[in-house]
């Protein structure tokens, strides 16, 4: 499995677009273009090139030949490689990307104040509690952390966040958080530390396929 982070270029929106013709499906383009907020429109369109630029590497197509499509439930696949699984994560100006042989679910987050609202609303009494007797630092990041968990398995099985956030618990299994779920098993999810205050959470059915760490690729590497 590879995972895969970019930084968002700043560039004039209609040069943005001229450099996804280049190198992604027509298809994929035309999607991008319909889509009017143009912060939304330039993160779906760095993750589909970093999709594109990994497939390519795998498969030698070219990166114009790399077809993505979506379920009804918005999880993305590839009509052309079956075995083979993606998914995107972004915010602010980072897009992270995991491509495997299994299904799985990554969630990207700027660290800041814990939402505690948030946390009483949708995490478990437990962890509420946890949160709320933990120093402001350790507090900030274990909420992160939490959210992360529950956002990245949500992904990962093909279900909306709020749909599915407060109907299961993480617990924390050596240095990973695991879930186990009634329907699709035992799921495990690794945290990274990325940038200055950002944090990856991976989520995967097979543990052995955890990448120990992340790659970072320049916009002009998969301009190239």
């Amino acid at each position: 499995m590879q995972l895969v982070a970019t930084i968002i270029p700043e560039m004039p929106h209609n040069l943005f677009l001229s450099k996804l013709e280049m190198h992604l499906h027509q298809d994929e383009v035309k999607r991008v273009r319909e889509i009017s907020n143009i912060v939304q429109a330039q993160r779906s369109g760095i993750g589909s090139l970093l999709v594109a630029h990994i497939v390519s590497g795998i498969s030698g197509l070219p990166m114009r030949g790399i077809s993505m499509h979506r379920y009804l439930n918005g999880k993305p696949f590839l009509p052309d490689f079956p075995n083979l699984h993606y998914n995107i994560s972004h915010t602010h100006n980072m897009v992270v990307v995991a491509v495997g042989n299994h299904t799985m679910g990554v969630d990207i987050e700027a660290i800041s104040t814990a939402r505690m609202a948030i946390a009483k609303r949708f995490f478990s009494k437990s962890e509420f509690e946890m949160l709320k007797n933990s120093e402001n630092e350790d507090r900030d990041f274990l909420f992160f952390e939490l959210w992360t968990a529950r956002e990245s398995f949500a992904k990962a099985i093909g279900t909306g966040i709020f749909a599915s956030i407060s109907h299961f618990i993480p617990e924390k299994v050596n240095d990973r958080w695991q879930v186990n779920d009634e329907t699709t098993g035992v799921w495990t999810i690794q945290h990274y530390h990325y940038g200055d205050n950002f944090i990856i959470a991976l989520c995967v059915a097979k543990e052995k396929e955890i990448p120990k760490t992340i790659e970072t690729l320049t916009i002009e590497q998969l301009w190239e």
